[in-house]
């Protein structure tokens, strides 16, 4: 992931050469390039390996494409699908003729009404990756693709489990990061005084430096409350067969969906007085008299 990050740096000092900055297409990009990199937990339990990278084995391209000067297709179109996935849900039969029908007319006639020819780029990239991934000696290190297709399931099944994470994964840290370097953006003195510390502690990469930095979480964590874009996962149904999760059998048709904040972790652990006054100076430099810093707790939801 830190190779995409630098690649992300480089790409906002060009950018900042030419014009203003537009954060959020540049943000998305980011994220879609490293969004199949899995957390620490789920690399080690899927691959017994904590450093495997990508799902695919390695990044989409967002972000040489902005480089050189144009948003990858897929990630711009891939927005304007999810606005439109009330509809999809609702008529999934209309949906899937209306598709079919796009698909004869780009073969017909050559008009690309619904993103055809996007979607079959994405569907050729995605099978290249697989076809590495299943190779030893070609493939980029570990992989979710690597380590599930043909062990745990079905190729075709981790292929779609893969591509899925491409969906939800452009336009919601994407978010969240986009305002925090907004909000930074707007008070040079907050941002100068973020820069000294992590230059003093020689720009650590490490998740425990990093975390040891109370303007950093606090600029973190003022964030995603204030615009905190994935509350929960998608909901998932057990396909044909069932499968076993976390030692428990679950049958075919069963829907599966879970919360990414156990209610167990916090407020419990939320050191108040560590944090408070950090994150009170981030939120002064946003120009908004609507964010205040408070503590909530979700079991009692009362202040605390």
């Amino acid at each position: 992931m830190l190779e995409q990050i630098a690649n992300f740096s480089n790409l906002l000092s060009i950018l900042a050469k030419e014009d203003s900055i537009n954060l959020m297409p540049t943000c998305r990009a980011l994220e879609a390039d490293i969004v199949c990199y899995n957390d620490q937990r789920c690399r080690q339990e899927l691959t017994g390996n904590p450093t495997a990278r990508f799902a695919f084995g390695s990044p989409i391209g967002a972000i040489d494409s902005l480089k050189l000067g144009s948003e990858l297709n897929i990630i711009k179109e891939n927005d304007l699908k999810s606005s439109k996935m009330p509809l999809y849900t609702k008529f999934p039969f209309a949906t899937r003729l209306y598709y079919h029908l796009a698909e004869r007319i780009y073969d017909i006639l050559g008009y690309d009404i619904s993103l055809v020819a996007t979607s079959r780029w994405f569907e050729q990239w995605s099978n290249q990756q697989l076809t590495t991934s299943l190779d030893s000696e070609k493939r980029n290190g570990l992989s979710f693709l690597a380590a599930m297709a043909g062990s745990r399931i079905s190729t075709q099944s981790a292929l779609s489990e893969a591509k899925e994470m491409l969906g939800p994964g452009t336009d919601t840290t994407s978010a969240t990061l986009a305002h925090i370097l907004w909000a930074l953006s707007l008070n040079q003195s907050l941002q100068n005084t973020l820069v000294s510390e992590l230059e003093n502690l020689k720009w650590p990469t490490d998740m425990t430096a990093l975390e040891s930095i109370p303007l950093l979480v606090a600029c973190v964590k003022e964030g995603i409350r204030w615009t905190g874009a994935a509350a929960a996962m998608l909901p998932r149904i057990v396909p044909r067969g069932g499968t076993l999760f976390d030692g428990q059998y679950l049958p075919k048709g069963v829907l599966k969906e879970y919360h990414i904040h156990p209610g167990s972790e916090f407020p419990h652990k939320a050191d108040v007085e560590a944090t408070l006054p950090p994150r009170r100076e981030w939120v002064a430099a946003v120009p908004t008299g609507q964010l205040r810093v408070c503590f909530r707790s979700r079991s009692s939801a009362t202040n605390k």
